[in-house]
């Protein structure tokens, strides 16, 4: 059993483990008592659970129902610094590209890949018809990764300078079939004949609500 803290802040949860508790990452931890108020606000399947990045010893996870107990599978929070330290990258600029797949050092750490190897951009651009024009960004994020921010960009001519921070942007948070990661999808209207988006990586948090 893992003793801590849970904060509700729908439909977030901060979970910090008390002192010496040991959690391991990608272990579901059934929820064995907890206030009434968590019951309420969580009485519902696959809500993204995340941290506040300035609290120490903290732990990301997803809620979970499996139909008998109400749980969290937990993900160690892990740091830009850290996370390049674990593959000897220590040092290296978040701009940076040393597998030279295209992905820079911050976008392979967002998404949960590894920057020793040339891997595909997991990033997927769609287009919605109904009921509105929309462009539709869908990307995984590593929900042990609180040390970046994205926004969406929108152009009509891809010329430089034309990029612009896309307006009423819908955000939604979802579960991925892996447990360390959650699955981002971006709905941009638009209207006209000629549209494009892009995603942008930079330093910061994670624009959760």
């Amino acid at each position: 059993m893992v003793n801590g803290t849970l904060m509700v802040s729908n439909p977030w949860i901060h979970f910090v483990a008390d002192t010496g508790a040991t959690v391991t990452s990608g272990t579901r931890y059934p929820i064995m008592s907890a206030g009434e108020l968590l019951v309420n606000e969580f009485d519902h399947n696959g809500f993204i659970l995340t941290l506040d990045p300035k609290l120490a010893n903290t732990h990301v996870g997803r809620l979970d129902n499996d139909g008998t107990t109400l749980g969290v599978t937990l993900t160690t929070r892990r740091t830009f610094a850290t996370w390049a330290d674990s593959f000897n990258l220590g040092g290296a600029a978040a701009s940076s590209d040393g597998d030279g797949d295209g992905l820079s050092l911050l976008l392979e750490y967002a998404f949960g890949l590894d920057p020793t190897r040339a891997d595909r951009s997991p990033l997927v651009v769609t287009t919605q018809t109904s009921p509105t024009g929309a462009l539709v960004l869908t990307f995984p994020w590593h929900r042990g990764s609180l040390d970046f921010t994205w926004r969406a960009e929108t152009s009509t001519t891809l010329a430089t300078g034309s990029w612009t921070t896309a307006a009423s942007v819908t955000t939604l948070i979802t579960p991925n079939s892996d447990p360390a990661l959650a699955t981002v999808t971006l709905t941009i209207p638009v209207t006209g004949p000629r549209n494009f988006a892009r995603l942008v990586v930079t330093p910061g948090t994670p624009p959760l609500n």
